[in-house]
């Protein structure tokens, strides 16, 4: 984390799920990581210039108009219960 956002120390990213994805041309191992940003100005790193970062609502809205890669679209249901769990359990 050191690398991409130097000198914040409070960032953890945190381990999720690891699943396989594979289709007619690629099989691939995915360990998938969460990271929660309160701060975020911290995406305004030079790392950062030219993505763009999505709201859950936005990717519903494109999920179905091929903006995102096959492997992405498979595990978004999986990433909005994340989100909706952490939501729950923030404040406990």
């Amino acid at each position: 984390m050191e690398d991409t956002f130097p000198g914040v120390e409070e960032l953890e990213p945190r381990f999720s799920i690891k699943h396989k994805f594979k289709n007619e041309m690629t099989y691939r191992l995915i360990y998938l990581y969460t990271l929660e940003i309160t701060d975020d100005s911290l995406l305004k790193n030079h790392r950062f210039k030219g993505g763009k970062l999505w709201t859950v609502h936005q990717i519903e809205q494109n999920i179905d108009k091929w903006i995102f890669g096959e492997c992405f679209t498979e595990e978004f249901d999986y990433l909005k219960d994340i989100i909706y769990i952490k939501e729950i359990y923030k404040d406990v």
